[in-house]
């Protein structure tokens, strides 16, 4: 079973991954923009583009996932507020003991 946790960090992982694609499409569109390749420097561009979609939308899935957690000082125990048995738990208390 995938753990909050879990999924945050993987949504990270993601994110990590198409913000590297993403530098890499700038830098291919940088070098057909500088060799004045107009075809490949649009092609270029529009990669770069759409490589900035997928990590924009990968970062706001990350940070969703991120939100979702609160972690209680106490007993250092996670609550995935997206659930609800754990987020009536966090609102309105629980046994940390």
């Amino acid at each position: 079973m995938t753990t909050p946790a879990t999924a945050a960090l993987d949504a990270l992982k993601v994110y990590e991954t198409a913000a590297a694609a993403h530098l890499a499409a700038c830098k291919t569109h940088a070098d057909a923009a500088i060799a004045q390749t107009g075809d490949a420097c649009d092609a270029a561009e529009i990669a770069c583009d759409a490589a900035y979609e997928v990590a924009d939308a990968a970062r706001f899935a990350a940070e969703v996932a991120r939100q979702a957690l609160r972690t209680c000082a106490e007993c250092a125990r996670v609550f995935d507020l997206l659930d609800d048995t754990d987020a009536q738990e966090w609102y309105y208390g629980h046994d940390c003991e």
